[in-house]
């Protein structure tokens, strides 16, 4: 539980950092300064060490976006249903490692109930099989979050 609360509590203050260091810059460190002037430096080391955390997380997630677009040449799930009702799933994946390309498959049984809302609908109008762009829907992702959360993704050099 305590796990699990203090993994929330640091996605929400990863979320909200452009306010909360906004509030420790503006609001708590001139207090801190004016009222306990002795513990300013303690506290003001503190709020940087946090800034470098957060900005380290911001800037992991941009650089792994930035990898999966450039080295992840191709992700797509094919979905289908055989005669019995029985879900299979089949992954590709070919990955650019510095010019060495490789590639993997993976068919797998799974439970119609774990495919795609969308794709589970598909194939029980009759279709022989969905395939879903796995980079597209993890890029799309990732980019919608991240203009929620005020995340650049551009490649910096």
């Amino acid at each position: 539980m305590f796990v699990t609360l203090s993994i929330f509590a640091a996605a929400a203050a990863i979320f909200f950092w452009q306010e909360i260091a906004g509030f420790l810059v503006n609001t708590f460190l001139p207090w801190i300064r004016e009222h306990v002037g002795f513990m300013y430096s303690v506290v003001s080391s503190l709020v940087v060490w946090l800034n470098k955390g957060v900005v380290r997380v911001r800037s992991s997630i941009a650089s792994a976006y930035n990898w999966i677009k450039t080295n992840m040449l191709h992700c797509s799930t094919k979905y289908e249903l055989d005669k019995e009702g029985n879900a299979y799933s089949t992954t590709v994946t070919v990955i650019n490692d510095n010019g060495k390309i490789t590639g993997t498959e993976a068919k797998r049984a799974i439970s119609k109930w774990d495919m795609p809302q969308d794709v589970l609908v598909e194939l029980t109008r009759n279709a022989q099989a969905s395939t879903i762009d796995n980079k597209s829907v993890i890029l799309n992702k990732v980019e919608e979050q991240a203009k929620k959360d005020l995340i650049t993704l551009s490649a910096t050099n």
